[in-house]
C-alpha cells in the first residue's frame, strides 16, 4: 500500500471539508482513494469534482481508469465528414514522432509511433480530447483544413505541422 498516499488522504479529505466547492480538492481525495484500492468512493469523490468543473477533463481520465463508462460526462459534439476528412493527414510534432490523424467517417483517430490509435472526442469544433492522456489537441484551421496542431499534456505542449 502506499504509505505517503495513506498518510495524504486525511488531508485531501479535509480539503473537500474546507473547500467543498473546489474541483481539485475532490479530484485529489478521489485520486488518493483510488490509489487506496476505494473504488467506489474514489468513483464518488471524481464524479463530484467533475460535477464542480465542466472544463476539468481530468476525473473522467481517471473514472474511464476505474473502468466507468464516461460517455455521458463528455461533450455532446457533432462534426460532419467534411470537417473531420479535414483534420486527416500526418503532422510533424517538435521534438517528437509524427502523429497521424485518422477517421472512420463518423470519429477522428490519433497515432504515432509510441502510442496507439485511440479516438479523439470533440469538444469543439478545432478542440479535441485524448482521455487516456488527459490531453487536448486543436488544430489550427485554413480554409477548413488543418495545418498545424497542439498538443496539451500533463508533461507539456507540444506544437506540429501537417507534412
Amino acid at each position: 500500500m502506499d504509505e505517503e498516499t495513506q498518510l495524504a488522504l486525511p488531508i485531501f479529505k479535509k480539503a473537500t471539508n474546507l473547500f467543498p466547492e473546489s474541483s481539485n480538492s475532490w479530484f485529489r481525495y478521489g485520486e488518493a482513494l483510488a490509489k487506496l484500492g476505494q473504488k467506489t468512493e474514489a468513483i464518488a469523490a471524481l464524479k463530484k469534482a467533475r460535477s464542480l468543473d465542466e472544463d476539468n477533463f481530468q476525473p473522467i481520465a481517471l473514472l474511464q481508469k476505474l473502468g466507468e463508462d464516461v460517455a455521458d460526462l463528455l461533450p455532446h459534439v457533432k462534426l460532419t465528414k467534411k470537417q473531420l476528412k479535414g483534420y486527416v493527414g500526418d503532422y510533424k510534432i517538435e521534438m517528437g514522432p509524427s502523429l497521424s490523424i485518422s477517421t472512420d467517417g463518423e470519429k477522428l483517430f490519433a497515432e504515432a509511433t509510441i502510442l496507439p490509435k485511440e479516438e479523439l472526442i470533440p469538444l469543439g469544433e478545432d478542440v479535441f480530447y485524448v482521455i487516456s492522456r488527459d490531453s487536448r489537441i486543436s488544430f489550427t484551421l485554413t480554409a477548413a483544413k488543418a495545418e498545424a496542431v497542439v498538443i496539451d499534456t500533463p508533461d507539456g505542449s507540444f506544437i506540429g505541422k501537417r507534412k
